[in-house]
């Protein structure tokens, strides 16, 4: 559960619910109206990309079939709204665009708590605790009782690595989207040049009974426990609609796998029917190298201004962060509370100890994000695990 920050003078703060978008490069226009005309505000849009398995038969009865990574060019869009207003946007673009069909991409929510300029129209009147859920946990097409899990890589071709792991095991729909490296590899003098600037980022979503598992797992495939790889990170997700379909290919029976998988989950209420990892109690030493207590806070700035606020979280004793290209658009209600035709945008995102929190923001909005920028914000939300490189002392 987050800790109340206090509120610094002129910022209104609220908890609200992040609804995160990946969604088809073919139907990224259609959502745009879509989001318009549903009256959300501001969204926040980078390019990204879907990964599927194709599986494809050869002649050779030795290797009668092979299975290679499939990628399609997708957009991850996300933007914030009250917990009442939840329900109604997110059942509308699950029927409009069936996320249940395969290729359409998935949409999932978050609980934060998000601060921005006293006008922003995210709010909450009655000032909801982060125990106030948006009312979605029997819409259909939801799922629950999943955990979120973000991978920030420095290797090339890292992410399909990931991503390959993570469908074999018939985890989820991979997206993985690109960032630069700032922050404690500009202290590191010469030896900078040994960690790559670029970051290939993966989100999956996965049971939560499985979560910790499938990461011990990653870290191990995909030599993260080695320094200079990159880190990872598991939060809640409250709810998602999710791509149903893994692989590509010729489906030999009346339903795929992953459909009987859906069909025997909703029959049985749950998914912890299929658990494959040890439990927390069985794990090996990585549990005990997992950072429990700390929060994802994630900046949206105007392009070119995340450098400064990247700089004061270091002086405060964060040790990295991952800034990423974005674009704004839509409009806010108050037609003067944003600055017309400011469309490019930076989120910069640092996973920060939750006893550093309070003075991150502190400082943060004391260099005048929400002076300068009236389309800046700060989302905070909880992370349950979190992984990187320690040396063994």
């Amino acid at each position: 559960m987050m800790r109340s920050v206090s509120q610094p003078e002129g910022v209104q703060s609220a908890t609200v619910a992040r609804i995160t978008v990946h969604i088809n490069h073919r139907l990224s226009h259609k959502l745009y109206d879509s989001l318009k005309e549903l009256n959300v505000g501001r969204f926040f849009v980078e390019p990204s990309r879907m990964v599927l398995l194709q599986e494809k038969k050869r002649r050779s009865r030795l290797f009668a079939r092979v299975l290679s990574l499939d990628e399609n060019p997708a957009e991850r869009i996300s933007f914030c709204l009250p917990t009442d207003r939840v329900s109604q946007v997110a059942t509308s673009l699950v029927q409009e665009f069936r996320f249940d069909l395969a290729g359409r991409g998935s949409l999932y929510i978050e609980h934060v708590t998000s601060y921005s300029p006293g006008r922003s129209t995210v709010h909450d009147s009655d000032e909801q605790s982060n125990e106030e859920a948006p009312s979605t946990a029997s819409l259909d097409g939801f799922r629950t009782g999943l955990t979120g899990m973000t991978f920030i890589l420095s290797n090339p071709d890292a992410g399909n690595q990931v991503a390959k792991t993570a469908l074999e095991l018939g985890v989820c729909v991979p997206y993985i989207s690109l960032g630069v490296g700032t922050g404690i590899r500009d202290q590191l003098g010469l030896l900078r040049v040994t960690i790559p600037a670029e970051k290939e980022i993966v989100e999956l979503v996965a049971p939560d009974h499985d979560a910790e598992g499938l990461l011990r797992l990653i870290v191990d495939e995909c030599r993260l426990n080695q320094p200079g790889r990159g880190f990872a990170y598991l939060y809640p997700i409250h709810s998602a609609a999710l791509s149903p379909r893994l692989r590509i290919g010729r489906q030999e029976h009346a339903a795929s796998i992953e459909q009987i998988i859906g069909a025997i989950d909703e029959l049985r209420g749950e998914t912890r029917w299929r658990t494959r990892f040890a439990t927390a109690g069985e794990q090996s030493d990585q549990a005990d190298s997992l950072k429990r207590d700390e929060r994802e806070v994630s900046l949206i700035c105007s392009e070119g201004h995340s450098d400064s606020y990247v700089a004061t979280a270091s002086r405060i004793g964060v040790r990295g962060a991952t800034t990423s290209k974005i674009r704004a658009l839509g409009t806010d209600a108050d037609a003067d509370a944003a600055p017309v035709g400011v469309v490019a945008h930076e989120r910069t995102t640092m996973i920060v100890s939750a006893s550093l929190v309070e003075s991150l923001v502190q400082g943060i909005v004391k260099d005048g994000l929400f002076e300068a920028e009236n389309t800046g914000r700060i989302e905070i939300t909880d992370v349950t695990a979190a992984y990187s490189y320690r040396r063994k002392r």
